[in-house]
């Protein structure tokens, strides 16, 4: 399991000039994430950074499919 003060060198280096207040959110979600606690500090920031620029910076969570028959557009449709 890594470390937290590990994962933040590791995220250091990706995104040297992360916000301290983003720095913390991204850590944070590498530390609490299950699926990440066997991952390396480096493996483990990198999806933490990718999944809270993919939540934070886009619509990803407005795309969501939403159940069948609350709504049009993309969210109405099963694309698997």
């Amino acid at each position: 399991m890594a470390r937290r003060s590990d994962i933040e060198i590791a995220l250091r280096r990706l995104a040297p000039r992360i916000p301290a207040h983003e720095l913390g959110a991204v850590v944070d979600h590498a530390v609490d994430s299950p699926g990440l606690k066997r991952a390396s500090p480096e493996t483990a920031a990198w999806l933490s950074l990718v999944a809270y620029v993919r939540h934070v910076f886009t619509d990803y969570d407005d795309d969501l499919p939403s159940p069948p028959g609350q709504g049009f557009g993309f969210g109405s449709f099963s694309w698997w």
